[in-house]
Protein backbone atom coordinates (compact mmCIF):
# COMPACT_ATOMS: atom_id res chain seq x y z
CA UNK A 1 0.00 0.00 0.00
CA UNK A 2 1.23 3.58 -0.83
CA UNK A 3 0.94 6.28 1.81
CA UNK A 4 0.59 10.11 0.75
CA UNK A 5 1.27 12.75 2.46
CA UNK A 6 0.24 15.94 0.62
CA UNK A 7 1.11 19.47 1.95
CA UNK A 8 1.80 22.89 0.47
CA UNK A 9 4.31 24.83 2.04
CA UNK A 10 3.68 28.75 2.50
CA UNK A 11 6.82 29.67 3.96
CA UNK A 12 10.29 27.98 5.28
CA UNK A 13 11.60 29.64 8.90
CA UNK A 14 14.56 29.83 9.93
CA UNK A 15 15.59 29.02 13.73
CA UNK A 16 18.76 30.30 14.54
CA UNK A 17 20.51 28.73 16.52
CA UNK A 18 21.15 25.03 17.17
CA UNK A 19 19.80 24.97 21.14
CA UNK A 20 17.06 26.55 19.58
CA UNK A 21 16.71 23.42 17.25
CA UNK A 22 17.65 20.55 19.67
CA UNK A 23 15.16 22.50 22.41
CA UNK A 24 12.47 23.65 20.07
CA UNK A 25 9.52 23.00 21.74
CA UNK A 26 10.72 23.95 24.94
CA UNK A 27 12.44 27.28 23.66
CA UNK A 28 11.40 30.90 23.91
CA UNK A 29 11.97 30.97 19.79
CA UNK A 30 9.25 28.08 20.42
CA UNK A 31 7.09 30.72 22.00
CA UNK A 32 7.43 33.20 19.33
CA UNK A 33 6.82 30.96 16.91
CA UNK A 34 3.84 29.96 18.27
CA UNK A 35 1.93 32.85 19.00
CA UNK A 36 3.38 34.29 15.83
CA UNK A 37 1.30 31.35 13.78
CA UNK A 38 -1.50 32.10 16.18
CA UNK A 39 -1.48 36.44 14.76
CA UNK A 40 -1.53 34.63 11.44
CA UNK A 41 -4.80 33.40 12.11
CA UNK A 42 -5.90 36.68 13.54
CA UNK A 43 -4.76 38.79 10.50
CA UNK A 44 -6.48 36.13 8.40
CA UNK A 45 -9.53 36.25 9.97
CA UNK A 46 -9.35 40.38 10.31
CA UNK A 47 -8.66 40.13 6.39
CA UNK A 48 -11.90 38.13 6.14
CA UNK A 49 -10.28 35.86 3.20
CA UNK A 50 -12.84 33.38 1.65
CA UNK A 51 -12.15 29.44 2.10
CA UNK A 52 -9.21 28.71 -1.29
CA UNK A 53 -10.27 25.46 -2.66
CA UNK A 54 -7.28 25.09 -4.70
CA UNK A 55 -8.33 23.40 -8.17
CA UNK A 56 -5.14 20.54 -9.29
CA UNK A 57 -4.47 20.37 -12.52
CA UNK A 58 -2.10 18.42 -14.50
CA UNK A 59 1.91 17.49 -13.06
CA UNK A 60 5.22 19.22 -13.12
CA UNK A 61 8.14 18.68 -11.96
CA UNK A 62 11.37 20.70 -10.19
CA UNK A 63 14.70 19.69 -12.25
CA UNK A 64 12.92 15.86 -12.75
CA UNK A 65 13.79 15.34 -8.57
CA UNK A 66 10.49 15.95 -7.68
CA UNK A 67 6.83 15.52 -8.83
CA UNK A 68 4.05 17.31 -8.05
CA UNK A 69 0.59 18.90 -8.87
CA UNK A 70 -0.08 22.24 -10.64
CA UNK A 71 -2.33 24.56 -8.88
CA UNK A 72 -5.11 26.37 -11.45
CA UNK A 73 -4.28 29.98 -11.42
CA UNK A 74 -7.99 31.19 -10.38
CA UNK A 75 -9.21 34.00 -7.33
CA UNK A 76 -8.55 31.09 -4.99
CA UNK A 77 -5.11 30.99 -5.86
CA UNK A 78 -4.64 34.56 -5.20
CA UNK A 79 -6.52 34.05 -1.53
CA UNK A 80 -3.87 31.27 -0.73
CA UNK A 81 -1.05 33.29 -2.00
CA UNK A 82 -2.04 36.33 0.42
CA UNK A 83 -2.02 33.72 3.64
CA UNK A 84 1.45 33.02 2.41
CA UNK A 85 2.16 36.64 2.11
CA UNK A 86 0.66 37.12 5.59
CA UNK A 87 2.74 34.12 7.20
CA UNK A 88 5.93 35.52 5.85
CA UNK A 89 4.81 39.22 7.38
CA UNK A 90 3.83 38.05 10.91
CA UNK A 91 6.82 36.15 11.34
CA UNK A 92 9.54 38.86 10.45
CA UNK A 93 7.49 41.38 12.46
CA UNK A 94 8.01 38.71 15.08
CA UNK A 95 12.10 38.67 14.46
CA UNK A 96 11.76 35.29 12.67
CA UNK A 97 13.16 35.52 9.31
CA UNK A 98 11.79 33.83 6.52
CA UNK A 99 14.61 31.60 4.39
CA UNK A 100 12.50 31.89 1.27
CA UNK A 101 14.65 33.38 -1.33
CA UNK A 102 12.03 32.28 -4.32
CA UNK A 103 8.95 33.75 -5.01
CA UNK A 104 5.90 31.61 -3.17
CA UNK A 105 5.36 29.14 -5.45
CA UNK A 106 2.27 26.98 -5.46
CA UNK A 107 2.59 23.35 -5.82
CA UNK A 108 1.35 20.05 -4.27
CA UNK A 109 4.58 17.17 -4.16
CA UNK A 110 3.69 14.11 -4.95
CA UNK A 111 7.08 12.69 -4.91
CA UNK A 112 10.91 13.40 -3.98
CA UNK A 113 13.30 11.13 -5.30
CA UNK A 114 15.16 12.10 -2.08
CA UNK A 115 12.38 10.21 -0.04
CA UNK A 116 13.30 6.99 -2.05
CA UNK A 117 16.90 5.69 -1.67
CA UNK A 118 15.85 2.55 -2.90
CA UNK A 119 15.07 4.23 -6.05
CA UNK A 120 18.62 5.84 -6.78
CA UNK A 121 20.10 2.28 -5.44
CA UNK A 122 18.21 1.01 -8.47
CA UNK A 123 19.45 3.44 -10.90
CA UNK A 124 16.93 6.28 -11.13
CA UNK A 125 18.21 9.71 -11.26
CA UNK A 126 15.11 11.31 -12.40
CA UNK A 127 11.74 11.25 -12.90
CA UNK A 128 10.78 10.34 -16.28
CA UNK A 129 9.17 13.54 -18.31
CA UNK A 130 6.52 10.99 -19.35
CA UNK A 131 4.56 11.22 -16.20
CA UNK A 132 4.02 15.23 -16.74
CA UNK A 133 3.52 15.08 -20.32
CA UNK A 134 0.91 12.24 -19.67
CA UNK A 135 -1.21 13.78 -17.17
CA UNK A 136 -0.62 17.35 -18.28
CA UNK A 137 -4.23 17.82 -19.15
CA UNK A 138 -5.30 15.81 -16.25
CA UNK A 139 -7.91 17.68 -13.73
CA UNK A 140 -6.51 16.09 -10.17
CA UNK A 141 -9.42 17.70 -8.09
CA UNK A 142 -10.08 20.78 -5.26
CA UNK A 143 -8.59 20.88 -1.72
CA UNK A 144 -9.81 23.10 0.55
CA UNK A 145 -6.97 24.94 2.31
CA UNK A 146 -8.19 25.12 5.77
CA UNK A 147 -5.08 24.70 8.44
CA UNK A 148 -1.50 25.87 8.38
CA UNK A 149 1.10 23.99 10.84
CA UNK A 150 3.49 25.00 12.11
CA UNK A 151 6.31 21.71 11.73
CA UNK A 152 9.56 20.61 12.33
CA UNK A 153 10.93 19.90 8.89
CA UNK A 154 13.78 18.02 9.86
CA UNK A 155 12.26 15.00 12.08
CA UNK A 156 9.17 13.30 10.54
CA UNK A 157 6.27 12.14 12.08
CA UNK A 158 4.90 8.50 12.63
CA UNK A 159 2.37 9.56 8.96
CA UNK A 160 5.53 10.50 7.04
CA UNK A 161 4.81 14.16 7.41
CA UNK A 162 6.74 16.73 9.51
CA UNK A 163 6.59 16.72 13.22
CA UNK A 164 4.18 19.22 14.09
CA UNK A 165 4.59 21.72 16.75
CA UNK A 166 1.33 23.78 16.16
CA UNK A 167 -1.57 24.14 13.98
CA UNK A 168 -4.10 26.70 13.27
CA UNK A 169 -7.58 25.96 11.92
CA UNK A 170 -8.20 29.51 9.65
CA UNK A 171 -11.38 28.14 8.00
CA UNK A 172 -14.44 26.33 10.53
CA UNK A 173 -16.04 23.66 7.96
CA UNK A 174 -19.34 25.60 7.42
CA UNK A 175 -17.99 27.47 4.78
CA UNK A 176 -17.54 24.72 1.87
Amino acid sequence: MIHLVLYMTLCILVCSCEFCIRTSMNSIYFGVAQQSLADVYHQVSLAKLPLPQITFAGLSHFEHKVLYMNPVQDAHLDVLARIAEICRETYEKNGIMSADVRKFNPHLTLFKLSKAPYLYRKGVRKIEQCWDSKYNDHHFGIENFRSIHLCNMLNEGQDGYYEIFHEEHLFNNDQD
